[in-house]
């Protein structure tokens, strides 16, 4: 009977911790030094205040039930350099830890992972796994899915136990921002502005000073949480012609690069614009935002828009809002099968690579990754590459690869073995780009 209790005990204590989220452990020494004797991975979450991305993470990512689950088999260091006046109690973002101890964690990750200068600021949220050895076995910089943090800890899993009994949910995939076995250095993610800063900000445009002679700290409104912020742009960008100049489109492209994911609602207007580049751009904003409740808009503009150019980002940009839509593969699937022109059906290619459901993606890229049409090889070896599936692909794009004739495609597709393989992703942005007849930069961070 006892032994009975016991085991109900362990269950229930076991259940506790996957539905209070990950352990957090407060010493980055002493868990190197346990992973390095007990042969384990370490997990590392950098994260910083004010920010959606980074809080959206605490409150979500790191509470779900199969993150917790995967993080009881790796030892997990959160990083935060903010004081949330917790003394030496738990920290109210880092669990059980204190706030003294994911300070120290961060300054010594920052120092001997992340390389960073002394007392310098490095990209939150980030996400590094690190072998028993210390070595980093894959990073990923700014947010990702829970779906790609579980391919994530999976993959990281795998490094050392390629045996590792997991069956990967349906929508799990490599992040974009993916990089094997080592992390990005580059400038710190600038923090969206505080309640103060917008109040400046928006009592010098009240004052009348000029919207050109302000564009930075404009441009910093469009981080904000805060509505205020967002109500100037929405009535900036609608206010007439001659008072936005020739803003527009830096300011709809500015929304899809940092915005938050609600100011959707600011951007879908403009696919209703009478000029095709802003009606473009409207659609490339919607596409790096991947808000799902844009999925309907962009789908009517798709069915009454004339120009090519525009239906192919439009295209493009429901694959990323839709991706989780079933839908969205049939879409996309039709497209390709009736589409005139090359760079229409390039585009239906590229948008796979968005999909979450693997075996409609694959339904659609493993055909046309033999295509006697060499455009359409390429673009299939792009979206492969966004997609990282090794497992499915490695073999199969290394031997397209190979036997490529074109030597145009024949470095696009070694370039997309390379993205697979763990390189950056930004290796095959200019040749999708240019195969779906685009001048639009996706720079979402």
């Amino acid at each position: 009977m006892r032994f009975v209790r016991a085991c109900a005990a362990f269950v229930l204590s076991i259940g506790t911790t996957m539905a209070a989220g990950i352990a957090w452990q407060p010493s980055f020494d002493d868990v190197l030094a346990q992973a390095k004797s007990e042969k384990k991975v370490v997990f590392i979450a950098v994260n910083m205040d004010r920010e959606r991305a980074n809080d959206r993470l605490v409150a979500d990512h790191y509470k779900d039930a199969t993150i917790a689950k995967l993080a009881a088999h790796t030892l997990n260091l959160f990083c935060s350099r903010f004081d949330h006046a917790s003394g030496e109690k738990p920290c109210p973002r880092a669990g059980a830890v204190p706030c003294s101890a994911h300070m120290a964690v961060e300054k010594a990750v920052r120092a001997k992972i992340l390389k960073a200068a002394d007392g310098g600021d490095v990209v939150s949220p980030q996400h590094v796994f690190l072998d028993p050895d210390g070595k980093v076995i894959l990073s990923v910089q700014y947010e990702i899915s829970k779906a790609e943090l579980e391919w994530c800890f999976v993959t990281a899993l795998r490094k050392l136990d390629p045996q590792f009994p997991w069956t990967l949910s349906g929508g799990a995939r490599a992040p974009r921002r993916l990089v094997m076995d080592g992390v990005v250095s580059g400038e710190a993610m600038e923090q969206a502005p505080t309640k103060e800063e917008v109040d400046a900000i928006l009592e010098r445009l009240k004052r009348g000073e000029a919207p050109r002679e302000m564009r930075e700290e404009i441009l910093r409104l469009f981080k904000s949480d805060d509505p205020r912020a967002k109500e100037y742009v929405e009535n900036f960008l609608s206010s007439k012609p001659a008072n936005r100049e020739n803003w527009i489109n830096v300011l709809i492209h500015e929304v899809g690069r940092s915005s938050p994911q609600d100011w959707s609602e600011l951007v879908v207007r403009f696919l209703d614009d009478p000029r095709a580049d802003v009606r473009a751009e409207a659609a490339v904003a919607l596409e790096q935002l991947a808000d799902p409740k844009s999925l309907s808009d962009l789908t009517k503009a798709f069915k009454r828009e004339k120009e090519d150019v525009v239906k192919r980002e439009l295209l493009r940009a429901i694959a990323s809002t839709g991706r989780a839509d079933k839908k969205t593969a049939t879409t996309l699937s039709e497209q390709f099968a009736k589409a005139k022109d090359v760079a229409t059906r390039c585009a239906a290619l590229i948008g796979a690579g968005h999909l979450e459901d693997a075996k409609a993606a694959r339904a659609l890229l493993d055909p046309a990754l033999e295509s006697t049409d060499a455009s359409l090889r390429a673009a299939a070896a792009c979206a492969i590459a966004v997609r990282r599936d090794r497992e499915a692909h490695e073999a199969m794009l290394d031997g397209a690869a190979l036997k490529e004739p074109d030597p145009t495609t024949k470095s696009t597709l070694e370039q997309a073995l390379k993205v697979l393989r763990g390189g950056d992703v930004a290796r095959i942005d200019e040749a999708a780009n240019t195969l779906c007849g685009s001048t639009i930069v996706r720079d979402r961070k």
